[in-house]
């Protein structure tokens, strides 16, 4: 039940924090599970997982996340999940990202699957490959995307890796439809073994806006080549501010939604989530089961960066020499620090007050991409550096 949770909740954050935080200015720095009326603490929250996030360039990028759980007996904290992201190329994208649990009996980190990111020509992801680890990493399943014109995923298919057959082998196909920028239907469809998808999908979800803000989910489940309900989602909303989340299932039965879980969500004065009480249908009544409580903190790219604003990097690429021509010269001492991808600092040095032209050699550098970020005490500006 506890990694169940620490699944739905990173999951969520991740969800989250990827959309309309006001103007992105601000970071999760971790986040709290409690149960209710759990056998610790009845009638009560009992504060049961803690999740803290690792970000770097400048809060840019989300690095990782590691989350400890509360062991009953004794009453202690303990490791139990961590993520690590890793980032490159030119964009800066999402490259890799691995999966651990920690082992309580040998008290070290195993790996547990790995996902590797490529892209296309317009930047967008289009292949996913996964692993799973044994003693060795492992070709696990792989996801194939396919993009319209605006960049929406209009296709994603799953492919299961055969190690007898050394080939990949169709599992899934999912579509997707758009208004514009907003999707209205999803379709899942199962490979009939042979040579082809079946024609009818195996499910399908249809989705209903009021303005750009979804209202409800309708999925459908397909019986005898007929879609009959299944579950539905409901939404509403404070403004624009997710209020309430209202899952139901279909009942056959008496041929009506059934309630089935809800989540009320609050939020902070910058309109992020503060907390949000998950709750379970029981006996016609709604009983709390779960908590999380979000941790914020303003983004160091919020920082104002006039000082630095029009400031320049020459040449780049190079092979030794870096020069940065600021616009002015620096009010105040000012640090220099030049990160690699991974956001290892690799040096560190001091720039005098009123100086405007800095230069540096990274010749005894590895070619690749590097940033360099410029520190006051108030400002922070960071360039990004490709060694040949």
């Amino acid at each position: 039940m506890k990694n169940i949770v620490f699944f739905l909740i990173i999951n969520l954050a991740f969800t989250f924090y990827s959309q309309n935080v006001k103007s992105q200015e601000y970071k999760i720095d971790s986040l709290q599970v409690f149960q209710w009326n759990n056998p610790i603490l009845t009638n009560d929250w009992y504060l049961l997982q803690r999740s803290h996030y690792n970000y770097i360039f400048d809060d840019a990028f989300f690095s990782g996340a590691i989350t400890f759980i509360k062991e009953d007996t004794p009453n202690l904290w303990r490791n139990s999940n961590l993520f690590i992201f890793s980032y490159g190329g030119e964009n800066l994208d999402l490259t890799q990202e691995i999966y651990k649990f920690w082992d309580n009996i040998n008290m070290v980190w195993v790996n547990i699957s790995k996902s590797e990111y490529s892209y296309d020509g317009d930047g967008n992801n289009d292949i996913k490959t996964n692993y799973t680890h044994a003693t060795d990493w492992v070709l696990s399943s792989q996801e194939l995307k396919t993009y319209n014109g605006d960049n929406l995923v209009i296709e994603n298919i799953l492919q299961l890796w055969n190690s007898n057959m050394v080939d990949w082998v169709n599992d899934t196909r999912s579509t997707h439809a758009f208004n514009g920028s907003l999707i209205t239907k999803d379709e899942f469809f199962s490979w009939n073994g042979v040579d082809d998808w079946n024609i009818m999908g195996d499910s399908k979800s249809t989705y209903t806006y009021n303005g750009s803000l979804v209202t409800e989910i309708l999925s459908e489940t397909n019986i005898a080549n007929t879609y009959t309900n299944s579950s539905k989602q409901s939404f509403t909303y404070n403004g624009t501010l997710l209020d309430e989340n209202l899952n139901e299932d279909w009942d056959d039965i008496s041929s009506s939604w059934v309630k089935s879980t809800r989540s009320v969500y609050t939020h902070g004065v910058n309109d992020q989530w503060d907390e949000i009480i998950f709750y379970d249908w029981i006996n016609s009544a709604w009983v709390e089961n779960f908590k999380t409580k979000y941790f914020w903190s303003e983004k160091a790219l919020s920082t104002n960066k006039t000082e630095f604003e029009n400031a320049k990097t020459f040449p780049n690429p190079t092979q030794d020499f870096v020069n940065i021509s600021l616009a002015s010269p620096t009010k105040e001492n000012s640090e220099l620090l030049i990160y690699n991808t991974e956001g290892k600092q690799l040096s560190k040095s001091e720039i005098n007050k009123g100086t405007q032209y800095i230069s540096f050699n990274i010749n005894n550098f590895k070619n690749g991409m590097y940033f360099i970020k410029v520190i006051s005490q108030e400002q922070i500006t960071t360039f990004k550096v490709i060694k040949e």
